[in-house]
């Protein structure tokens, strides 16, 4: 449930006769997310319409391209380039092998560059961890799969990382990506670590963009990919750790197959509707806004976020009726730049993640399950409706679920003190945090993931 004030249209050709998936290229700038006056000021260049590049990735095609810090890109493979979030879009394309052209504007002059692309660098084995890339069929294209295993130890299980709300690629993250270091501190463990893509990520390739896409085609991907990962390994056990949203995907998951263990981390119970009521108010207060406001607020658009979710009105409501709008705005995180409501994802998205009786798929998964929240995780608002989740599977099957509480840690695994300290040290400044969080990924908590497993496979 990544940010909601903290939440939890290009075509993307499809791989339609091809076994094998073909790797993105991707492009390697970092971009200024919004052209202004004072940008171009700043800059002392002329306003124009593209994008703008801030830093170029070494070894990158863009490296190799020669583009140059403050370029601003205006076309790519006769495609006209006016902002940004265009250029991202279309970069989501781009395909090792293919021949590229770029029009560019290099301290007001036109540039024309052009090259073959490479693809992007794959993550590599060490020697502890085993990395091997896959596929699967989904409809017409092919899901990238990317699959770990412990090199030193024998595999003590296979588990299915199910990934948050956001859309990302989980393929050769940062080596300090508090995902990357998660999956690899259970492959250190022991155990083998197998994902997924989502549609439009990575080298996935799908008709939309993976922010177009609702909930219900994203759960049918990775319930694909448990389809997959139980015939590559048909005699290990299975458990599925859900991180985030991806709490709630693994139990609407594991209601339909016989899995060996859950395990969910930084989620809840509720409806997704209740969950963003929850959030705005109660996140809210952790940054000292003002109760009764927040209170009057929540009155004003109650009967419209039930419009919204329970008689699924169109964006165009969402966004032109005033109360409507408020909701959107307070409740829903609409941003009006891009489009898209929390976490960038569609309204649709979150209307379908509301379609879900969560504790009704929690009643049918008749596994083992491992519920946890860290002390300042903010996303999933407070320990109560984590806790809820093994209260409830102990009333249903006595003593087959734990909850697990984690002092000290955020939303991301890392150890950053009390609710009190994280909302602090984010909100004076985040530039600051981020670096800092960067250092203090929770090790322990994986260990202790591992006595649990242990005792309970």
């Amino acid at each position: 449930m990544k940010n909601l004030i903290y939440i939890l249209v290009f075509i993307i050709p499809c791989l339609i006769n091809s076994q094998t998936i073909q790797r993105k290229a991707g492009l390697g700038v970092a971009l200024y997310s919004q052209n202004s006056d004072s940008l171009f000021k700043r800059l002392n260049l002329k306003p124009i319409d593209g994008a703008v590049v801030r830093t170029v990735i070494p070894g990158s095609n863009a490296d190799i391209l020669k583009i140059l810090p403050n370029d601003i890109i205006t076309n790519i493979n006769y495609v006209d380039i006016k902002s940004a979030s265009e250029l991202i879009l279309f970069a989501q394309k781009l395909k090792q092998g293919e021949i590229i052209n770029v029009v560019l504007n290099r301290k007001n002059k036109q540039i024309k560059l052009n090259g073959e692309l490479v693809g992007k660098p794959y993550e590599i084995s060490n020697d502890e961890i085993k990395v091997s890339y896959g596929e699967f069929k989904f409809e017409n294209t092919l899901i990238r799969t990317i699959t770990k295993t412990p090199l030193k130890l024998k595999s003590k299980g296979v588990v299915y990382f199910i990934q948050g709300i956001s859309c990302y690629s989980v393929d050769n993250l940062n080596s300090l990506d508090p995902t990357k270091l998660a999956i690899d501190a259970f492959v250190k463990l022991g155990y083998t670590v197998f994902t997924a893509e989502k549609l439009g990520m990575g080298d996935s390739y799908y008709h939309c963009a993976c922010n177009e896409i609702g909930f219900k085609k994203e759960l049918e991907v990775f319930t694909e990919g448990y389809k997959h990962l139980i015939n590559q390994f048909p005699n290990q056990k299975i458990i599925l750790f859900g991180h985030s949203l991806g709490g709630i995907t693994a139990p609407l998951i594991a209601q339909k197959f016989k899995t060996n263990a859950v395990i969910v981390y930084g989620t809840g119970l509720k409806p997704w509707s209740d969950y963003l009521l929850d959030a705005y108010l109660v996140q809210s207060r952790y940054y000292q806004a003002d109760l009764a406001n927040l209170r009057d607020t929540l009155e004003k658009v109650k009967f419209t976020l039930y419009k919204l979710f329970y008689e699924t009105k169109t964006k165009d409501f969402a966004i032109t009726d005033p109360l409507a709008k408020l909701a959107s705005q307070a409740i829903l995180n609409y941003n009006p730049q891009s489009g898209y409501f929390a976490a960038e994802r569609t309204l649709q998205f979150h209307q379908e993640i509301n379609e879900h009786n969560h504790a009704k798929a929690w009643k049918n998964t008749n596994t083992k399950v491992l519920a946890i929240y860290g002390e300042s995780d903010i996303a999933a608002n407070n320990k109560y409706d984590t806790e809820e989740i093994a209260r409830y599977i102990n009333e249903l099957r006595p003593g087959t679920a734990q909850f697990m509480f984690v002092p000290k840690t955020n939303h991301t695994f890392q150890k950053i003190g009390t609710m009190q300290d994280f909302v602090k040290l984010e909100s004076e400044d985040p530039a600051k945090y981020q670096l800092f969080a960067l250092s203090q990924f929770n090790h322990d908590l994986f260990k202790d993931i591992d006595v649990w497993l242990n005792n309970n496979l």
